[in-house]
């Protein structure tokens, strides 16, 4: 029966360690010492395979789904017939109308940007030959018919070391700054502290967002289960 309700607000070392500043000069200096330079490469090396961009994709559709007593035929017919009168411009509300998708109506049959190896073959296959701005023909998969818009596409390209090198330069040095990081957390904690005393919701939030910080509210301790939000806090 003990408990207390609380706002709980968490700061990340790694995030605040993120957000410190370091100059252009700071950059150019640490890469003339080679065996920095020797390490920027060698982490390049390491993350080459994340940091190269795939090809992808941001597409929408409308899907028709077989009923238990509808025949193929039927379902294609009634594809089709949808199929005739959509256009890129009346795609949505098309999608609005007809499409059986869970929760497509209020997407307006949105899958976002994908990269290949997402959907299955059939999709995939369309989506990635399709010009953009043009609606494809009815494309069967195993979920049913689909009519796919795609409204933009994004060249695969391969990550350069030179791209890189200023930003992984820059989490080297950050790393390097322990009393600085102490300091700015510090600095962070002191306005959160603040925000919390005063029950100030607008400032805590706008700290949430600049500082990237967890933050949770209306959270329940109680002895049994400890904290029951997300943020864990531990016995003592």
């Amino acid at each position: 029966q003990q408990k207390r309700k609380a706002t709980i607000v968490r700061l990340s070392k790694d995030e605040a360690t993120k957000l410190l500043n370091v100059s252009d000069d700071e950059i150019k200096a640490f890469l003339l010492e080679k065996q920095n330079l020797e390490r920027v490469q060698s982490m390049f090396n390491e993350r080459k395979a994340t940091l190269d961009r795939p090809e992808s994709v941001t597409a929408r559709h409308l899907l028709l789904s077989a009923k238990e007593s509808e025949s193929d035929a039927k379902l294609k017919a009634r594809i089709e017939m949808i199929a005739k009168e959509t256009t890129a411009k009346n795609f949505i509300s098309q999608v609005k109308k007809y499409t059986e998708e869970p929760g497509g109506k209020e997407s307006g049959g949105s899958l976002g940007s994908f990269t290949r190896g997402r959907m299955v073959p059939e999709f995939e296959e369309a989506a990635f030959s399709l010009p953009i701005g043009q609606v494809s023909k009815p494309v069967k998969t195993n979920f049913g018919y689909h009519l796919i818009l795609v409204e933009s596409k994004q060249s695969a390209k391969e990550a350069t070391f030179d791209e890189h090198k200023n930003s992984i330069a820059a989490e080297l040095l950050r790393k390097q700054k322990t009393a600085e990081v102490e300091t700015f957390i510090a600095e962070i904690a002191s306005k959160v502290e603040a925000a919390l005393k005063s029950s100030n919701t607008k400032t805590l939030n706008t700290l949430k967002t600049q500082y990237r910080l967890n933050l949770e509210t209306d959270v329940e301790i109680n002895r049994y289960e400890g904290v029951t939000g997300q943020i864990f806090l531990e016995t003592a």
